[in-house]
């Protein structure tokens, strides 16, 4: 049984595949992201998604001395180092660019390190301490621009989201 809101979530998605409305990508934010059961539906249905999680979610991720099983901020302080920062922009806003800084780190995923489980870190340019955690299921060789792509189209959508609520479509 699914939370009220994931359940519609997931009505929404089924129409639009009945529909065959095509999308490549499922990109929440962190009340989607904690829920284990939702992220396990979307991998069963094949659908690829970043959902991003609070920086005090536990992940476990594959760091050069074994698994690590820590907060998402405790992995990022301890693994991530300066060189493993990309710059890469996530979409085109009004004044151009988005940019930030991204990391990417495999996650253990039913016990091993698959190539489609991962945790990504994207870190503010103005502020480096200001970060936000993804976890992220895509196929084997995903390339990080393309996650950070999927990522970027979210903030589109929040635009048109917006937009409608000004023509009083909030409901």
């Amino acid at each position: 049984q699914f939370h009220p809101k994931w359940e519609l979530a997931l009505q929404m998605l089924e129409r639009a595949r009945e529909a065959g409305l095509p999308f490549d990508w499922v990109v929440a934010d962190s009340v989607y992201g904690r829920a284990v059961d939702l992220r396990a539906w979307l991998e069963k249905h094949g659908y690829a998604y970043a959902l991003a999680i609070a920086c005090t979610d536990a992940v476990c991720v594959q760091s050069p001395s074994g698994y690590l099983l820590a907060e998402a901020r405790e992995i990022d302080a301890v693994l991530v180092k300066e060189q493993d920062w990309h710059r890469l922009s996530m979409s085109q806003g009004t004044k151009g660019p988005r940019m930030f800084d991204w990391a990417i780190l495999p996650v253990v995923h039913q016990g091993g390190v698959d190539g489609c489980h991962w945790l990504l870190i994207r870190r503010c340019l103005d502020d480096p301490h200001e970060k936000t955690y993804y976890l992220v299921f895509a196929p084997p060789a995903t390339t990080l621009q393309e996650m950070v792509s999927a990522i970027g189209a979210r903030w589109h959508r929040e635009e048109d989201l917006e937009a409608t609520k000004d023509l009083g479509l909030d409901q």
